[in-house]
């Protein structure tokens, strides 16, 4: 499988404050990857390195390219950047005009307008939209321009659980359907259930990263950053205490199939 991003040996410092320090990271193409670690240790910033934002010496590649003052406009015109407030970026009066900025392909759009069943928002002013429905909004627009990756910095934190079920499984199946790489940057350990993988970053590096199944069982590590497991984790595990399943499981559908046997 093909790695979309690569990073070796990042080191970054802000005013003299360590950031990274030899932090490593490998992500295979279509992998939906859930990136947590406590506040202040640099998920934002990591986000901003991918996107050639903050340049860095360090041997970075994107989907193959060297990330550099060069090429950095071309690796970006590659990514969709969902930020934790789109609010903030709005600019046009009505959710069509927004959608359709800096879009040429209208049949594409119509299409994706359609398979989220936002036809009737399109005549709305975009900033009285919720903030769920302004990140749906947003991700038609970036969808319509394919890209190769979709970069998610803690942009979920606003949103109720209903609507954020629905826009993460949405992007579960991007990343199957269309091949494209998921990264999100999260606080929250929720998450962590839908994608493929899990990267925690302690200490001014990647401290883990593998499967989602292999880092959820790892609760030791959970426990020492004081990160609170998923709940459906949580709960596997008491339930494993009590002899009642044998092992960790992360579907509630065969938990639930078990108990019941």
């Amino acid at each position: 499988m093909k790695k979309v991003v690569q990073i070796k040996n990042l080191d970054y410092k802000y005013d003299n404050l360590v950031i990274f320090e030899g932090l490593n990271l490998e992500i295979e193409r279509s992998t939906f990857l859930n990136i947590i670690g406590k506040n202040d240790v640099g998920k934002t910033t990591l986000s901003k390195i991918i996107l050639g934002l903050i340049n860095v010496d360090a041997d970075i590649k994107i989907d193959g390219t060297i990330l550099n003052t060069t090429n950095k406009e071309k690796i970006r015109n590659q990514i969709c950047y969902i930020p934790n407030n789109i609010k903030d970026s709005i600019i046009m009066d009505t959710v069509e005009e927004e959608i359709y900025l800096n879009n040429n392909d209208n049949n594409e759009l119509k299409k994706i307008i359609k398979e989220y069943n936002f036809e009737s928002k399109l005549k709305d002013d975009p900033k009285t939209l919720s903030g769920g429905e302004q990140q749906i909004m947003y991700l038609i627009s970036s969808l319509a321009k394919h890209p190769k990756i979709i970069i998610c910095d803690e942009a979920f934190t606003m949103l109720d659980n209903l609507v954020k079920d629905k826009i993460l499984k949405t992007l579960k199946k991007l990343s199957k359907e269309k091949q494209i790489t998921i990264i999100n940057f999260t606080n929250d350990s929720e998450d962590l259930m839908y994608g493929d993988e899990i990267a925690i970053i302690h200490n001014h590096k990647i401290l883990i990263h593998d499967k989602k199944e292999i880092v959820l069982k790892n609760e030791e590590i959970f426990n020492k950053l004081n990160i609170k497991l998923p709940f459906m984790i949580e709960l596997s595990n008491k339930l494993k205490f009590y002899n009642l399943i044998d092992n960790t499981m992360i579907d509630m559908d065969r938990m639930i199939n078990k108990i019941w046997k």
